[in-house]
């Protein structure tokens, strides 16, 4: 039992390793981006991401239909959910309300397994 709890315990942190690396490496390419589930939920986002559509901390697991967003793109949750359906992704050149302007695109998020798992925006 003792070297089954070890082996878990080092998959636990082997796991949060990898997480923390990946973070890293998402924050670090200077790209907003966000991932749903299947379900447009919000699963994680890059810290790039907050300035353009207002998100925090506790807004993961909350449907990313529910966020306020400073881009002029009403079309966003519909191109979503056709991507969804579609499995063909979508760019398109966006507008803030500040005149920034961003290049979007939506994308399905796939898993090792080659499943989709939701999108990255």
């Amino acid at each position: 039992m003792i070297t089954v709890n070890d082996e878990l315990h080092n998959k636990v942190e082997e796991y949060a390793q990898s997480s923390d690396d990946m973070q890293n490496l998402l924050n670090s390419t200077d790209i907003a981006s966000i991932f749903l589930d299947n379900d447009l939920r919000i699963k994680r986002f890059t810290k790039q991401a907050q300035n353009i559509i207002s998100l925090i901390d506790t807004d993961i697991g909350r449907p990313l239909p529910d966020q306020a967003s400073n881009l002029s793109y009403p079309h966003l949750i519909d191109d979503a959910k056709n991507v969804l359906e579609t499995l063909v992704f979508k760019d398109k050149e966006v507008q803030a309300v500040n005149g920034d302007w961003y290049l979007l695109r939506i994308l399905p998020y796939r898993t090792a397994e080659n499943l989709i798992d939701g999108l990255a925006i």
